[in-house]
């Protein structure tokens, strides 16, 4: 069991989410997670949580999961998926009891959540830091499954955000069907996180100006203070060296 709750940094593709990771993951005290786990997008646990139905097909989870987030490519045709992070024997166990437990287990939420500390979790870290854009659109899941967790929502003008993604090579390329895409993950994070008291916004436009409010934000909602100077020093530097992540 992690000794600080974990930070889940969603928002739509392309918005300033890897940025921001690399960003947080400069503290001390929490295991940055390289890569995307997916693991409650249409990849993972999400239909098996809210279909009680379904736990009877859990065996083909680990395929899913290993076929769908496990070997993810970015742009240049590296590893960015859970294997970056995980090896094959530590999922494969991970799964293995996530099956055993969710066969019999009153409490589906509960259960995944022990899939992802199990998975994300590193004895030489106080917690871990994981970021799928995506988990925006499944918030409210993942606010049930994370109740004390920190989220950060990470917002970018729509358009820009759009640009970006529509020139990816994983992009579907529909320009409108890419522009939904971001519409939505904004729009649902909103809808159920609006009222959040435990989620911190950031306007990836304005990230640098705002470093100083938003470090203060997750000191007050549980991040050590010790070592947020880390993270000040990193956005400093990418800023004032003019650096922009391909990823973005």
């Amino acid at each position: 069991m992690s000794k600080l709750e974990p930070i889940l940094i969603m928002g739509a593709p392309c918005s300033g989410t890897t940025f921001v990771r690399y960003m947080l993951g400069q503290h001390p005290s929490y295991k940055s997670i390289d890569g995307e786990t997916s693991l409650m997008t249409h990849r993972g646990l999400h239909k098996y949580i809210y279909s009680a139905h379904r736990w009877k097909e859990i065996s083909d989870l680990e395929n899913k999961i290993w076929g769908g987030g496990f070997h993810i490519k970015d742009d240049n045709d590296r590893d960015i998926g859970i294997s970056r992070y995980c090896s094959q024997e530590k999922l494969k166990k991970a799964l293995h009891d996530f099956k055993e437990e969710a066969l019999f287990s009153n409490d589906p939420f509960k259960t995944a959540r022990k899939l992802y500390d199990d998975i994300c979790s590193d004895e030489n870290y106080d917690s871990y830091i994981e970021k799928t854009p995506t988990h925006a659109v499944v918030s409210d899941a993942m606010r049930i499954m994370f109740p004390d967790s920190i989220f950060v929502i990470v917002e970018r003008d729509l358009q820009d955000a759009t640009r970006s993604a529509y020139e990816k090579s994983w992009a579907n390329k529909n320009y409108d069907f890419v522009r939904s895409m971001i519409h939505t993950s904004q729009s649902m994070a909103r809808r159920f996180l609006s009222n959040d008291d435990k989620t911190v916004w950031i306007r990836f436009e304005t990230l640098a100006e705002d470093i100083d409010k938003i470090i203060s934000q997750l000191i007050e909602l549980g991040m050590p203070e010790e070592g947020s100077e880390k993270i000040i020093k990193f956005c400093e530097r990418q800023y004032n060296d003019k650096r922009v992540l391909r990823h973005q």
